[in-house]
């Protein structure tokens, strides 16, 4: 579990220093502790709140046939930049193409972690 825990919080600092590289419009301003940090705080409210978003929104993940979860994603990292101080997404596009790397990186990460 603390593996997993690991894994998570890595691959998530992985996908904001990647967001903050590519993406215009999403800036962080900090050192790698500070990456560490949101990216522990992104990890927490993904396994908090997720869950719980996804059971309540299930009727809406169906009919699009699973986009949905790319706005449930999108929320979960805007609350992650309301409450951080070092990160800030400006507007909606920087915020949709930043959710898309960071979910690509995830699944990436945890791909070729499942294969060793």
């Amino acid at each position: 579990m603390l593996v997993r825990l690991a894994a998570h919080i890595i691959s998530n600092a992985l996908g904001i220093i990647a967001a903050g590289y590519f993406v215009p419009g999403f800036i962080f301003s900090g050192d790698y502790w500070d990456i560490l940090k949101v990216a522990l705080i992104l990890a927490a409210v993904n396994f908090a709140l997720k869950p719980l978003l996804k059971l309540v929104s299930g009727f809406f993940i169906f009919i699009t046939l699973g986009f949905f979860n790319i706005v449930i994603n999108m929320f979960l990292l805007w609350l992650v930049d309301y409450y951080s101080a070092e990160l800030t997404i400006q507007g909606l596009t920087p915020l949709f193409w930043s959710t898309l790397i960071l979910s690509a990186v995830n699944i990436i990460i945890y791909s070729s972690a499942k294969r060793k």
